[in-house]
This record gives structure tokens, C-alpha cells and sequence, in this order.
């Protein structure tokens, strides 16, 4: 819908415009049903033909200074070079919230591109954290893992009790369309009754099941 472009305390543009009904059921709308979007990330890449293509990222808040545990809601557009401008090939406003910063592009396969977001939360001293892959036809989600959970914040680094652990997360090329993805763990965790602190060691292959339209986990 038509927006009114303002800026906001750090200077950055933001459009203000009114969401449909549909629209409000994914993404923050204000109490005077406004909805602020501002660009977050441009990726320029190249597709295995060579042909120029872009990836524009754009968050969404129901504020125009949003405050303190005011998550945006991420959107995408992908654009692709044709002469003399850029053609929009695909498109969606309400992808992901908890996002954190940082959304990146995965080469996931022969000319298969995913967009990577991050996502996070604290809350009462634990830390979770998340990655999620969005593949860019569209922007169907792939895969979605936790890459990071401590409770240092209720519990200190050298009490009884104390967790942590990290995911490494990279693909792997086949000769399938899309490649294989690996996932390594390390540190340590919780069982699921809170009793034990564990080993959180471990490596876990995922493979695209294109039935599912998302990489599940390899049965060993």
C-alpha cells in the first residue's frame, strides 16, 4: 500500500504503511495500525549461468523507534538483472521473527541459494539462539536448527548445573540438486527431565527430501 517514508532516531529511512487484515497476522502493527519497514541487508551474488541476481532483506516493527524485546519481523524480495533494470522474481513480507542481525546467503546446491537468518531470545538467564534457511523461489522455509544454548545466566560457568553448547552448521556438495547438510555439536546440555548435564557432542547429517521440501535427518 502507498507509505509515507520518515526516519527514525539513528537516521535510517523507514516506510510507514497501512497493512491489510491479512497482512496483520504476520507481521507488528501499531495501535493506529501503521506498520514500519526498513531495508536490513542488500546481497548482490551471481547464479551458476552467471546472471546478476540480489537478495533484499527488509525488517518490519509496529513502531517506528521500537524499544527493548521489540523483534522485527524479517520479509525478502529477490530481484534478478534484465536490461536496463531489475526484475522481481519472488517475494514475501513475513518470514521470521527473534531475528538477531546478520542475514547472510547459503549456496545450498547446484544454483539452489538460501537465505540464512539468524534468530535469538533471552529470557530468565538462558540464551537460545537459532539459525533458519529460507530457500529463495519461495522463500519456503528449509531448515531451522538451534546453533547455541547456555543458562549462564542462571547459573555460573563453574556451578553445579552450568551448560553449553554450540552448532557448527555447513553443506556438503552431492550430486543431487540440492547438497547435503552437516550439523556438529559440542559442548555440553541438559537432559530433558533437568537432572543431568550431558555431553552435547555429536555430528548429524541432514539430506533435502524434496516430497518434504525440507532437509530432514539422515537415519543412521
Amino acid at each position: 500500500n502507498s507509505s509515507t517514508v520518515l526516519k527514525n532516531k539513528y537516521g535510517a529511512e523507514v516506510a510507514r504503511w497501512k497493512p491489510t487484515p491479512l497482512d496483520g497476522w504476520s507481521l507488528p502493527v501499531s495501535s493506529q495500525g501503521w506498520c514500519y519497514t526498513e531495508i536490513d541487508t542488500i546481497i548482490r551474488f551471481k547464479d551458476d549461468g552467471g546472471g546478476q541476481r540480489a537478495l533484499v532483506v527488509f525488517s518490519s516493527t509496529g513502531k517506528l523507534q521500537p524499544g527493548y524485546g521489540d523483534f522485527p519481523v524479517l520479509g525478502a524480495a529477490e530481484f534478478y538483472r534484465t536490461a536496463p533494470g531489475w526484475t522481481i522474481t519472488s517475494f514475501d513480507i513475513g518470514l521470521a521473527e527473534g531475528y538477531t542481525g546478520n542475514a547472510g546467503l547459503a549456496k545450498c546446491g547446484k544454483d539452489k541459494f538460501a537465505l540464512e537468518v539468524p534468530g535469538g531470545i533471552a529470557t530468565q538467564g538462558f540464551l537460545k539462539e537459532w539459525v533458519t534457511y529460507f530457500e529463495t523461489a519461495r522463500f519456503d522455509k528449509i531448515f531451522t536448527l538451534m546453533t547455541h544454548e547456555d543458562n549462564e545466566g542462571a547459573v555460573g560457568k563453574n556451578e553445579k548445573g552450568y551448560y553449553a553448547y554450540d552448532v557448527d552448521i555447513k553443506f556438503i556438495k552431492t550430486t543431487g540438486a540440492y547438497d547435503h547438510l552437516e550439523a556438529k555439536s559440542h559442548g555440553t546440555k541438559a537432559t530433558e527431565d533437568g537432572e543431568k548435564i550431558i555431553s552435547a557432542n555429536n555430528t548429524r547429517s541432514f539430506y533435502f527430501d524434496e516430497f518434504a521440501g525440507q532437509y530432514l535427518e539422515m537415519k543412521k
